[in-house]
């Protein structure tokens, strides 16, 4: 979404929900939800760089079985801060430490 839509939107769907028009304010704000949701999949980190991510991260904890999963996953989710999906983390630090 253009960055002058964004206000304008917003704008639209306070004004809305002042007048009492429920109906245009959920409008908008489902709108508004939808834009989020592609702009967070379009920030997303790739899989290579991911790799390359838990493979430093493995080798910062020296982490060497499945049983330092859990702390090499919670430093990973701090670094990627929602930028990549847990299932995918996950899959990636399972098969590197086994």
């Amino acid at each position: 979404m253009s960055d002058l839509l964004k206000p304008l939107i917003k704008e639209a769907s306070v004004k809305s929900l002042k007048e009492g028009n429920k109906e245009i304010t959920m409008v908008l704000r489902l709108i508004l939800a939808e834009f989020q949701k592609e702009e967070i999949s379009q920030e997303q980190i790739n899989e290579e760089d991911l790799i390359k991510l838990a493979k430093e991260t493995i080798s910062d904890l020296s982490a060497n079985s499945m049983k330092d999963m859990g702390n090499v996953m919670k430093v990973l989710k701090d670094k990627t801060s929602g930028q990549a999906d847990p299932a995918t983390i996950s899959k990636i630090v399972k098969g590197l430490l086994s």
